[in-house]
């Protein structure tokens, strides 16, 4: 039997998702909180084992300080480690956030979401971002290059899961948001055909609020800490 608690936190939930959408201007703030209400309720289910990161610093060049490119998250998830000495985070996965767009103001159901080109076309600019970011996290030991490390990329109140990684060595040198100084010109050429190209259909999208939306966010932590 659902908790009548929880039925009201997520009923809020799904309250605050359709305000996101009434907003004019495009802002990510917005949805910042719509994603940070979503993790709170993990926090709650795992209080001294989890932690968000808002903001993640992680350097694309860790070895070398006066390599000063990085990349932010939006928001990292994992928990603190009682260490002095790095990595000082074992992180589980991320979250790139994209405000809504004009599509999404009917707050349609999230199936009704997946074929739409505008909005393959902003999950394709985040998946690109949060690869990068993934990357990052692995080269900063932040999580093992030996799993798919799981990544919500969100556009409103709409979001999908992607798995980045493991990654080999030329993947880990190679930026797809920003291609490397010294990057191949044919893995440019295919970064930039990927980005134009963009996601196809995804299997589920799911919309924040909704039984669906918190089940799959629940399978990664459950997933994560019943190892």
């Amino acid at each position: 039997m659902v908790n009548a608690d929880f039925l009201n936190r997520l009923n809020h939930l799904e309250r605050i998702a359709r305000l996101t959408t009434k907003v004019k201007e495009r802002d990510e703030s917005i949805t910042y909180a719509l994603v940070s209400r979503l993790l709170l309720e993990f926090e709650h289910r795992y209080p001294t084992r989890f932690e968000t990161f808002p903001q993640l610093y992680l350097r694309w060049n860790p070895q070398n300080r006066q390599d000063r490119r990085s990349t932010r998250p939006d928001i990292g998830f994992g928990s603190l480690l009682d260490s002095e000495e790095p990595p000082h985070i074992s992180l589980i996965g991320g979250a790139e956030v994209k405000p809504h767009i004009a599509v999404m103001r009917d707050f349609l159901a999230g199936a009704e979401m997946g074929s739409d080109p505008d909005v393959l076309a902003e999950f394709s600019i985040a998946r690109s971002q949060a690869q990068d970011q993934a990357k990052c996290a692995v080269k900063m030991q932040y999580v093992a290059n030996d799993v798919a490390i799981p990544w919500l990329l969100v556009v409103g109140p709409y979001f999908i899961i992607e798995h980045f990684g493991p990654f080999n060595d030329a993947e880990l040198a190679t930026r797809g948001h920003r291609v490397n100084d010294s990057g191949d010109w044919d893995i440019a050429i295919f970064l930039t055909a990927e980005r134009q190209a963009g996601i196809s259909a995804p299997a589920n999208v799911y919309r924040i609020g909704t039984q669906e939306a918190f089940d799959a966010v629940a399978r990664i932590f459950d997933d994560y800490f019943s190892q």
